[in-house]
């Protein structure tokens, strides 16, 4: 299983940022089955602050799936999460950043890293290319909104068609 997760900083009138991330299985065919994507309820000061507001999102995502497959008979070690933001990813390894000003970014913050430490959840950086929860985020069009689009629905034309046209 894997997850990604994304935010947009500022995206809305209002000064909120966009969370948006996947969760499910990636192969030649990917199978994300759970997508989010919405607007924050709360406005982030930086980019690092929306960033780990979507991760912490996904998190919730990502746990509920593996209590899930576990149910199932197919229990998850742990679960890789894709992200762009080197930012907020130093932060989580880390443990760095000043959170004294806000109570909810700080308990968010210490929740996702527990499951850091605890090996549940694995965060790897990725480029923005690649990202497939860059999609659930903002506009895009033509050929990279095509990519993350297949992507995200887990269609490949090579298999489809049989060739690599």
């Amino acid at each position: 299983m894997v997850s990604a997760s994304d935010a947009s900083h500022g995206e809305h009138a209002d000064g909120k940022s966009h969370s948006g991330g996947v969760t499910g299985f990636e192969s030649d065919t990917s199978c994300y089955f759970v997508c989010i994507s919405g607007k924050q309820l709360v406005v982030a000061k930086s980019v690092g602050e929306a960033e780990l507001i979507a991760k912490n999102k996904v998190g919730d995502n990502v746990v509920w799936s593996c209590e899930l497959l576990d149910e199932l008979g197919y229990p998850q070690e742990c679960v890789p999460m894709y992200v762009v933001s080197t930012c907020a990813m130093k932060m989580l390894k880390q443990g760095t950043g000043s959170f004294r000003r806000a109570k909810h970014i700080k308990v968010r913050f210490f929740w996702m890293k527990e499951l850091i430490n605890e090996g549940k959840i694995n965060l790897i950086h990725v480029p923005t290319e690649e990202l497939v929860a860059d999609i659930l985020t903002k506009p895009m069009f033509g050929g990279k909104f095509q990519y993350l689009l297949f992507k995200l629905i887990g269609w490949n034309h090579i298999m489809v068609n049989g060739d690599d046209n």
